[in-house]
């Protein structure tokens, strides 16, 4: 049976894990945008999720994550819903969830992102009256 142990959320309009790319000497590199965007992260968490321990390599994970964008000006007329719409463009949902799993491995949450066994993702443009964020769930299997 699936527990609950930490409900978390991460106040920044969401960005995708990019590719690595190569440099000079063929090096490779996180992108700036990933890379800026994973140290803010973890410092928005490190304070959140001082209380908690990392899981257990043996124990499995269930991750719930949805992801709010900023809303563009081009649905903030009247006549567009006050509610959450959503995101059918770019980013896409894998890269969104490899950029939380990473971020999540870097406040050591887990040992592994291997031990992430099942996960579930939405993305969305924020409601005319919240903020951007990327929300989370931590699941563990007892």
């Amino acid at each position: 049976m699936w527990e609950l142990v930490y409900t978390g959320s991460i106040p920044l309009n969401p960005v995708a894990m990019g590719r690595p790319r190569s440099g000079r000497g063929n090096r490779m590199y996180t992108p700036p945008t990933s890379r800026k965007y994973m140290n803010t992260a973890v410092q928005f968490l490190e304070g959140d999720m001082i209380d908690f321990p990392p899981v257990a390599a043996d124990i499995a994970l269930k991750i719930e994550s949805t992801f709010v964008f900023k809303r563009p000006q081009r649905f903030s007329r009247k006549k567009d819903p006050a509610d959450r719409i959503w995101k059918t463009s770019r980013s896409d949902i894998d890269n969104l969830e490899k950029m939380l799993f990473d971020v999540l491995g870097e406040v050591h949450v887990y040992h592994d992102d291997a031990q992430i066994v099942c996960s579930h993702s939405e993305k969305f443009y924020c409601s005319k009256v919240e903020n951007p964020a990327t929300h989370f769930k931590i699941f563990i299997w007892r």
